[in-house]
């Protein structure tokens, strides 16, 4: 088991630990298991029980609830984020499934693990309260339904006159409409070819557009990029330039 290194200082990152001490948080990565999850993986189940700590190292996560009128994504998880800690709690089966939007990593320790370093240590159970406040705060003042912004696949018409212009008009008039930036992500653009994928060159107000090269990797380098884009942008437009990277995106 690590006891100092990165483990260390990712949990410093993690709000129920920003007031521990340097050897609190090497006996909590003591016990901290790393687990690799794929996308569309259930990590935590709706309805079962569960005795552990989860704590998202990379990656994203969506909160989703069965309702009577459907299911329904209550909330999108990013790094450091803990998630588990209100089953633990209570004793009572999960609220909710926790399923995996990009490949994740996570830390997991267990319940009884952490409970006793706790019972050590009163400001970790400070920190526990807080978080829980902040997540009913939250919860108060957006309501139950995760915000939702667009991520668009856009596959041209065989007949389209001019697709590359149609594609940053639509980037240009959705950042104008949300008041929000907006991104377009050319792929296999041949446009990419005099600088490094992944700059940005606007477009116009609020609007942005990047040229990605449609490689082998493409997909694991969009699933790196994605958290870090939709930190920026509210609208995100993937446009496959070209054949091989229309033959890409489809995967």
């Amino acid at each position: 088991m690590e006891t100092t290194g990165p483990t260390v200082e990712f949990l410093k990152k993690i709000p129920i630990f920003e007031r521990s001490s340097l050897e609190i948080l090497e006996q909590i990565a003591g016990h901290c298991e790393e687990k690799h999850f794929k996308q569309g993986d259930l990590i935590l189940q709706q309805g079962r029980n569960n005795d552990a700590y989860y704590m998202l190292r990379s990656g994203r996560v969506a909160v989703r609830v069965e309702r009577l009128t459907g299911r329904e994504t209550v909330e999108t998880l990013d790094p450091p984020s803990i998630f588990g800690e209100l089953s633990c709690i209570t004793g009572e089966p999960c609220s909710a499934d926790i399923e995996v939007i990009y490949d994740s990593d996570v830390l997991v320790i267990e319940k009884e693990a952490l409970t006793e370093v706790g019972r050590k240590h009163p400001d970790m159970l400070s920190g526990m309260v807080r978080l829980l406040a902040r997540r009913l705060h939250t919860t108060v003042v957006r309501g139950t339904r995760a915000p939702e912004f667009p991520v668009v696949l856009l596959r041209e018409h065989p007949h389209w006159e001019a697709p590359a212009s149609f594609s940053e008009g639509l980037t240009e008039s959705l950042a104008q409409q949300i008041g929000k930036q907006a991104l377009l992500v050319r792929i296999g653009s041949d446009q990419g070819s005099d600088h490094d994928s992944g700059d940005l060159q606007e477009l116009g107000p609020g609007a942005f557009v990047t040229n990605w090269r449609a490689g082998d990797r493409l997909r694991d380098e969009l699933v790196e990029q994605l958290p870090r884009w939709q930190e920026r942008f509210k609208a995100l437009i993937f446009y496959p330039a070209s054949p091989d990277g229309l033959a890409v995106a489809a995967r």
